[in-house]
């Protein structure tokens, strides 16, 4: 019996897939390494697949120790050589312009990488015709808010904006669930899928993908929540795998049931840890769309 069977929980990471030997053509996978960055490459083969997750490619890179300026400078250079490369695969203007989204409420930690990032981000829009500039693309920041404040979805604002400014490309940055405690702060996820804002903790928002906003849309997210049913799934694994102990099944379900969907869980060290990854995004990016002006 597999716990997977049991436990209906949501998860934004990809390369956090169970492994069942009757799914692996659904998807690849595959793992290397940039420095002491750790990659892992999944690639989605089908639309209809038994995951949840959109077509396409997902990358995971792993963050040992960000407090170290070296290990920040490699993680900035590898960061944004794949962000490179996946704006390169989806448009060929020459000065494309991108519009970058904070998604997420800025006063609640776990929650704040989007808006924070974006307090950090080069802005160009309005710097294109100053000529002493080099400007290698038009970078234009939006934070739209949460639907408490605003009343709107997400997608909404961002397509109004998409529509009014011919935006040729989206990055969505947003907080990401992950169903296992040790990537907490460490993982950040690149995609060329798009995002579903809530997805992972089971708070569906409207898409944010190229089939709804109608250009091609980059997510970016780091783990900075676990929910209370992925904790106690990996405690019953490791009791299972380690000391032999298995449950019965109905056992298992009222288990997972009492626990709920609701409760989410993040480290006490949050705000140091989002202070230190919104800089390490926002650092990427600027110096992938803009090395010029990137100090």
């Amino acid at each position: 019996m597999e716990y997977d069977d049991i436990i209906k929980e949501s998860y934004d990471f990809a390369d956090e897939i169970y492994n069942k030997k009757d799914l692996k053509n659904s998807f690849v996978s595959r793992h290397y390494q940039r420095g002491k960055a750790k990659i892992a490459k999944t690639i989605i083969k089908d639309e209809n697949n038994p995951y949840g997750k959109e077509k396409g490619t997902y990358l995971s890179i792993e963050l040992e120790n960000i407090d170290d300026s070296d290990d920040y400078d490699n993680y900035k250079k590898v960061l944004s050589s794949h962000l490179a490369s996946l704006i390169k695969s989806n448009i060929i203007k020459k000065k494309p312009f991108i519009l970058v989204v904070g998604l997420g409420n800025e006063d609640y930690a776990p929650d704040a990488l989007g808006p924070r990032v974006i307090k950090k981000m080069n802005a160009t829009s309005h710097l294109m015709s100053f000529k002493d500039l080099e400007v290698k693309t038009k970078v234009a920041c939006l934070i739209p808010g949460v639907m408490a404040l605003t009343g709107l979805e997400s997608a909404s604002i961002i397509q109004s904006v998409i529509k009014e400014f011919n935006i040729d490309l989206v990055i969505a940055i947003d907080s990401l669930a992950s169903r296992n405690l040790s990537r907490l702060n460490k993982v950040i996820q690149i995609t060329d899928t798009g995002i579903a804002p809530g997805g992972g903790v089971n708070n569906y928002r409207r898409a944010l993908n190229k089939k709804e906003l109608d250009v091609p849309v980059i997510a970016l997210g780091v783990a900075t929540v676990v929910s209370s049913t992925a904790i106690l799934y990996q405690a019953l694994q490791k009791l299972r795998d380690e000391m032999s102990i298995d449950y019965d099944k109905e056992v298992l379900k009222d288990i997972f049931s009492s626990f709920g969907q609701d409760l989410v869980l993040t480290t006490k060290e949050i705000d140091q840890r989002i202070e230190i990854l919104t800089s390490l995004i926002a650092d990427s990016l600027n110096m992938t769309l803009n090395p010029s002006l990137y100090r």
